[in-house]
């Protein structure tokens, strides 16, 4: 059986480009969204080649609400839920504290 838990080859093995190492090294552990973004990159098709295509969509996917956070100054989704505490938020929020408030700039 191969490993799945403790440097799995879709990650690149137990290697100095292992994927995780990479992302901490490069500082991207700063947003879930380019993490998550590269993470799907890295690994493209490699886990299971069937799913290339869908990888590099969730790839797009965080890409694209990473670029709309930057470009819009906040963090609210569509829906009117914060993106890192998922609680309702009122309109003019910029930033979110943490702690489910969300001050208003």
């Amino acid at each position: 059986m191969t490993e799945q838990v403790n440097h799995p080859a879709h990650y690149g093995g137990n290697v100095p480009h292992e994927t995780w190492k990479c992302l901490k090294a490069w500082g991207l552990d700063r947003s879930a969204y380019v993490w998550n973004c590269v993470k799907y990159l890295s690994r493209a098709g490699k886990k299971d080649p069937a799913k290339e295509l869908e990888d590099l969509k969730k790839a797009r996917w965080y890409l694209d609400r990473r670029i709309e956070e930057l470009e819009t100054g906040s963090s609210v989704e569509v829906n009117g839920r914060c993106r890192k505490c998922n609680e309702p938020v009122p309109s003019g929020f910029r930033e979110c504290n943490g702690d489910g408030s969300h001050p208003i700039l």
